[in-house]
């Protein structure tokens, strides 16, 4: 678990580098980061952008392939993606997660809105399952 503040972009680049996010250059190389989702458009990528990327900047046009975004219209295919890449990041609901769980990966995110997570904070790490989706505790729980 990388367990360090995160800078975004800190080198400068238009790129987004796994390697942005700390020095340790084993645990984030310096390859860019495939972000894979569902098709622009939808209710699933309009939620990813907004409670993930910078509203800012996921409202600017730009938000798509240029900015590392790769959608997929299946959710087969796009859980395919990702499994393709070494260096991908998707969102997918979690019964599609439960599917491929013994491919996948859970991301735990802090339990605070703002701040995340931040080591020796007190703020917590959460990770998705039945309970913390349903009181709405990871807070990036899509409800449909």
């Amino acid at each position: 678990l990388l367990e360090e503040s995160v800078t975004v972009n800190p080198d400068g680049d238009t790129r987004r580098d796994w390697g942005d996010m700390s020095t340790d250059s084993i645990a984030c190389p310096d390859e860019v980061i495939q972000i894979i989702g569902a098709d622009l458009g939808s209710g699933t990528a309009d939620y990813f952008g907004e409670s993930i990327f910078n509203q800012d900047v996921y409202l600017d046009e730009t938000f798509g392939f240029s900015r590392g975004y790769l959608p997929y219209p299946d959710d087969d295919d796009l859980i395919d993606a990702i499994l393709a890449s070494n260096y991908s990041i998707g969102f997918v609901g979690y019964s599609h997660y439960l599917q491929y769980s013994d491919e996948l990966y859970l991301v735990p995110i802090g339990s605070n809105p703002v701040n995340g997570y931040q080591p020796g904070s007190g703020i917590e790490l959460v990770t998705p399952t039945p309970e913390t989706l349903e009181d709405e505790s990871y807070s990036i729980a899509r409800l449909i």
